[in-house]
């Protein structure tokens, strides 16, 4: 992020005090930091992302008296966490209060805030996470039979998800033996790290996958890998913002996953790929063993991904909408001024 943030002349400030859990003493701390930086670049506007930076973001720029604050929510940590759960919730009501604008990066969470009383409507703005498209469209680097070790001409159901309850791998590998019996050379890829990778392991020893399923653990190449996915796979039980579910159609991989928030939003069924109601496993397996059975139809599907991305989800898309949010609120202020001056002069030719 250094380099690129210079080479495009940014000037990045990193503040080394910003500590990702609740801790009264090391926050304090932090506002303290941000205070002291904000009031020396003295901006117009400040624009805070995720919980723990968002909360003490906003609270420095309000004592630092920076005009505007407009917060990014990305997820909720009183959605996703039951430990501090409520005094999150606290928090993100009160530090809302600061906020000129919060932008939202799907439906879903415009909903869950509206819910629970975190911020006004007035406030709130829908704003999609943007996907660089630039590493789906670089050439190809290698073989993924190499880093995996399958044969060159299985077909890949792959996934890209943290290991942790809600994700739905254990759905995935109860599926396998349905998909395998009718398409014996599928194989089964898990991108991502988590406390549950050891019990899905067993899990798959027990069902006898032993050959068909790899664990990748954490990479830096999901682009890459994605490319070489036949179908992916996730039947994740609620999102945010399926961001991965993008990058796979960006990659111009069909997707198979469950019709729920955070999904539907960014899926097409029946276009992208295939939804289907939690819990209708024969269902999926269904759509996967269609999709590896059928390259033309993986094809068509591969196609519309990319499109429906690069249309309404595309960096410059998300770049092009923020820059709107700003406008408003930095012309509302202009606006206010301008209210004020009219005001004052009907005052004195009164």
């Amino acid at each position: 992020m250094r380099d690129r943030a210079r080479a495009e002349g940014v000037d990045l400030r990193v503040v080394s005090s910003l500590w990702r859990e609740l801790s009264p003493a090391k926050d304090a701390r932090i506002v303290v930091d941000l205070v002291q930086l904000l009031r020396q670049l003295r901006p117009d506007l400040v624009h805070t992302h995720s919980s723990k930076a968002g909360i003490v973001g906003r609270w420095a720029a309000k004592i630092a008296r920076v005009p505007h604050v407009v917060h990014t929510v990305h997820g909720f940590s009183f959605h996703d966490y039951a430990g501090g759960r409520d005094l999150y919730l606290t928090l993100e009501r009160l530090t809302a209060r600061c906020a000129d604008r919060l932008i939202f990066i799907s439906e879903p969470l415009r909903r869950l805030a509206q819910e629970r009383g975190v911020g006004r409507p007035e406030q709130y703005a829908v704003v999609p996470s943007g996907i660089d498209l630039g590493p789906f469209r670089q050439p190809d680097v290698f073989d993924l039979s190499e880093p995996v070790g399958f044969p060159p001409d299985g077909l890949i159901v792959g996934t890209v998800a943290r290991l942790v309850d809600g994700k739905g791998h254990s759905q995935i590998l109860e599926m396998a033996p349905t998909i395998l019996e009718q398409v014996p050379e599928a194989q089964f890829v898990f991108v991502g790290a988590g406390p549950l990778q050891a019990e899905l392991e067993r899990q798959s020893q027990r069902i006898g996958l032993e050959g068909r399923v790899r664990f990748l653990g954490l990479r830096q190449d999901v682009p890459h890998l994605l490319r070489h996915f036949d179908v992916f796979l996730l039947p994740t039980l609620w999102e945010g913002m399926g961001r991965v579910f993008l990058e796979a159609q960006a990659a111009g991989v069909p997707v198979v996953a469950n019709r729920v928030e955070g999904v539907t939003d960014v899926v097409q069924h029946g276009e992208t790929g295939f939804l289907v109601n939690p819990g209708e496993t024969d269902a999926m397996a269904a759509h996967v063993v269609r999709l590896l059975m059928d390259s033309e139809l993986r094809r068509t599907m591969g196609e519309a991904g990319r499109a429906f991305v690069d249309e309404r989800f595309s960096d410059r898309t998300m770049v092009a909408r923020i820059g709107q949010v700003y406008d408003e609120v930095l012309g509302a202020k202009q606006a206010g001024q301008d209210r004020q001056r009219s005001k004052e002069g009907m005052q004195t030719h009164g």
